[in-house]
């Protein structure tokens, strides 16, 4: 063990009895009442792959306890707060080093463990740990594993869960995989507006699949036959009735410049409420408005509303008008918002980040997008179609009832 690996340790340590000192009010710790267990709920925290700093309160002990600890220290708890997700496949062992490829990021790495994990020899190799690397005093070092895989589709299904909570991870410490990224997005503004002529489509709720895996297909290979495919898809809405409940549900379909194609359910509505003289003729607009503001729901992306907001001219009347609705939601629905919130005076991305889970700061990516810009979410979606292919013929449902 080298002396670095053990100063990690051992502040490691130091780290999670403070945290407990500090964040027994949280939820998921409450009802635990042994101190040793409290540790290793917060010790999973600062070894988790998503979460914003208020998971794991570092930035808390810094301020509370900053003078108990030396320059080092502090560094090292800089490098956890800046630390990278991985789902780490060993590809070779070399003495006390493993050369691992992150199944998140897509980038090779040279790391230190500073857990012994097993033997290092053959035997390790295409395993997978899930743990966090962090990079400190100039060399990379592979944190203690929350769980070490030998089956690859559970390696890249949990690089899934990863990068749908939190897509950004894609590129965090990967400069030339957020260049391929924009490339790609980029691309996918171009041909949107070269099929469609605009930057806003509706299609029909049922056609969301077969409409992405066309406009997909085009992106890959520029084929002009799917052109006048992807056209058809196009739903007209001139004429419809929004004063009454109405069984045409559609979806809105827009790309952004850094988040890819979006898909947007009954965002005709959404938009319907904010164009029309009054918002109270839209049938259903305060279960609209509460869907889209309040649910963390990902047909009801938080871009479709930066969307609408970036195209309305009169900033002050659509703040105007989201607060008189949200302030009517809490009136009628108190059990489901507490009415103090004083929702009414908040400004946007604070609704976001309280009730959406919405990072500002974060790169948000349209779920949609993931499998064309991620190898590892590509290839999880392919192997998950023909796992659910395998067993629907295995499983003739329609014969069984």
């Amino acid at each position: 063990m080298t002396e670095t690996v053990k100063f990690i340790q051992e502040t490691n340590n130091k780290i999670f009895d403070l945290a407990v000192k500090y964040g027994y009010k949280k939820k998921f710790n409450q009802f635990i009442d042994s101190e040793d267990r409290k540790k290793e709920q917060w010790k999973y925290h600062l070894l988790a792959n998503v979460g914003i700093d208020e998971d794991f309160p570092l930035s808390t002990i810094l301020e509370k306890e900053g003078e108990n600890f030396t320059q080092r220290e502090k560094d090292l708890i800089s490098a956890y707060m800046n630390k990278i997700p991985a789902c780490a496949e060993i590809m070779s062992c070399e003495d006390s080093h493993l050369k691992v490829y992150n199944l998140i990021n897509e980038k090779e790495y040279d790391v230190i463990p500073i857990k012994k994990l097993f033997s290092l020899d053959e035997e390790a190799v295409s395993q997978f740990i899930k743990s966090v690397i962090i990079c400190f005093e100039g060399k990379y070092y592979l944190n203690e594993p929350l769980e070490i895989v030998s089956q690859r589709f559970r390696a890249l299904n949990y690089a899934y869960d990863v990068l749908s909570e939190a897509p950004d991870f894609l590129f965090l410490d990967n400069e030339i995989k957020k260049q391929q990224i924009d490339a790609v997005i980029m691309k996918i503004n171009d041909d949107f507006r070269k099929i469609f002529d605009t930057d806003l489509i509706y299609i029909s709720v049922n056609d969301e699949d077969n409409f992405s895996e066309k406009f997909f297909d085009y992106v890959e290979s520029g084929d002009q036959n799917l052109v006048e495919t992807l056209n058809n898809f196009t739903v007209d809405l001139s004429g419809k009735d929004y004063s009454e409940d109405t069984e045409d549900e559609v979806i809105g379909v827009f790309p952004t410049k850094t988040g890819g194609i979006y898909y947007a359910f009954r965002y005709d509505i959404l938009s319907k409420i904010y164009f029309t003289p009054d918002y109270k003729d839209i049938y259903d607009y305060k279960e609209c408005i509460l869907d889209y503001f309040l649910e963390e729901m990902s047909f009801f992306p938080v871009a479709a509303i930066l969307k609408l907001y970036d195209d309305y001219k009169d900033k002050k009347k659509f703040k105007k008008i989201t607060g008189e609705i949200l302030s009517e939601i809490m009136t009628s629905r108190m059990t489901l918002i507490d009415p103090n919130l004083g929702l009414e005076n908040w400004d946007l991305m604070k609704i976001f980040k309280t009730f959406k889970n919405y990072d500002p700061d974060s790169r948000d990516i349209s779920n949609k997008t993931l499998p064309y810009i991620s190898k590892s979410v590509r290839e999880f979606k392919e192997i998950q179609t023909k796992m659910d292919d395998n067993m629907s013929k295995l499983f003739d449902f329609e014969k069984l009832f």
